[in-house]
């Protein structure tokens, strides 16, 4: 069964790393009152059921992993941003993320592009 019932998928936003420094460059770089945005750096999981995912970088295995919601042990969270119901049910969702863990090696990972 399913931790929560609900289908909303939701994107958690975290600045990379728990390091103030990065988190005031990420404050400076996303003022409201700069028209564009410069690069700032994030990372992201995806929280659906109770549940949160993301990829990142390990040295052997693989980079998809599972934690807590807006909990990431590495990384200060930001913000949440909904995108919605997902058309999949929780033992869909299990299966699904169980393919990504096996396709997305953590060798794999590259911090300037994915």
């Amino acid at each position: 069964p399913s931790p929560l019932p609900s289908t909303e998928v939701l994107v958690n936003i975290y600045d990379v790393s728990q390091d103030r420094t990065v988190q005031r460059l990420n404050e400076l770089m996303l003022h409201r009152h700069i028209p564009f945005e410069f690069g700032c750096i994030f990372h992201s999981g995806v929280e659906m059921f109770g549940q949160e995912w993301s990829f990142g970088f390990v040295a052997c295995g693989t980079g998809v992993h599972k934690t807590p919601p807006r909990k990431h042990p590495h990384h200060h969270y930001r913000e949440t941003i909904e995108l919605g119901p997902t058309g999949l049910n929780y033992e869909e969702v299990l299966t699904l993320m169980t393919a990504m863990s096996a396709e997305y090696q953590g060798s794999g990972y590259n911090l300037c592009k994915d």
